[in-house]
Order: C-alpha cells, then structure tokens, then sequence
C-alpha cells in the first residue's frame, strides 16, 4: 500500500545513482498526484483517520487560579511528606536490623565465652550481666547511641530466643 523503495546497502556508486533517481522520481509523482487528485492519500492517511487535538481555553478568575495552584501545591506537598516517610520508615527499619545484627554477635560472643544458651540470659539476673558486657564495646555504644536503644534491641534479641513455654 505504501510506496517504498530499498536503499542499497552496499553503497556502490552505480547503484546509489539509480536510488537517487528513483528516490527523485517517487517524490515527483507523489507531489503530482497530490496536486491533481484531492482523494489520493499520502503516508498517513493509509493508517486510518487523524483528528488534530485542539486545545480549550476558559478564563479564570486570578482567585480561583491561584486556589487551584495553592490545592496542587498541597497535593504535591502531601506526596512528598508520605515518600518522605516511606523513605524513614525504610531507613529506620534497615538500620535497626543492622543494629540488631551487630548486637546479636556479641551475643553469641558472651553465650560462648559463658559457655551459656541464649535463651537462659534472660534468666540471669534479667540480662543485666549481658547489658553490661555489651554497653562496654564501643561499636555497640556508637550505633546505639543510648542505653535505652541498646536495652530495647538487646531484650528484642533475648525474647525471639526464648522457647515459647518459657
């Protein structure tokens, strides 16, 4: 349906003189048939109909625009306060596993060198041993940042190994 023609991919100069010409001459019946028949179709016209979109203009009070721009403002701040908050929540709950990580190490670290299980810590004198064994290494103090954080992770740590009878 539509008219083409191949380019020679071999780029010979013959053949690129014959494209050139054939090129030329498919341009001239294109734009004559154009010019002498009102029916016939170019290139788009064998994809279907094509309405031009046009755009509608209203007036506006300045009140009510700036109201409507004030309404997208608080739409847009709205937005950025809940991506804000999906992005803390997400910081916060990866930096409290790596808090935990951290902490559960030295756990280990003092259940082996006690030669104790995890789940009897809190058994003995409520982890307070552990509490302090902990609060002593500086990696732990650094990244708990106070000893409330530090109490929370570490009991946190001690009830998700103590057996459900217990």
């Amino acid at each position: 349906v539509i008219e083409h023609l191949a380019y020679p991919r071999d780029l010979r100069f013959n053949k690129i003189i014959l494209f050139k010409d054939g090129l030329k001459k498919k341009v001239q019946a294109t734009y004559e048939n154009a010019a002498k028949n009102s029916n016939y179709t170019t290139f788009l016209k064998h994809f279907g109909e094509y309405k031009v979109a046009q755009l509608s203009e209203r007036e506006v009070t300045s009140d009510k625009y700036i109201l409507s721009m004030l309404e997208e403002l608080r739409n847009e701040v709205t937005m950025m306060r809940r991506n804000q908050q999906v992005s803390i929540n997400s910081n916060t709950t990866s930096s409290y596993r790596r808090k935990r990580q951290i902490i559960e190490k030295y756990i280990d670290r003092f259940t082996l060198e006690r030669g104790i299980r995890k789940e009897d810590i809190y058994f003995m004198d409520k982890g307070n041993d552990l509490f302090n064994y902990l609060e002593d290494i500086e990696e732990v103090r650094i990244i708990c940042e106070s000893p409330d954080i530090l109490r929370d992770i570490m009991m946190s740590s001690i009830m998700s190994n103590m057996p459900p009878n217990k």
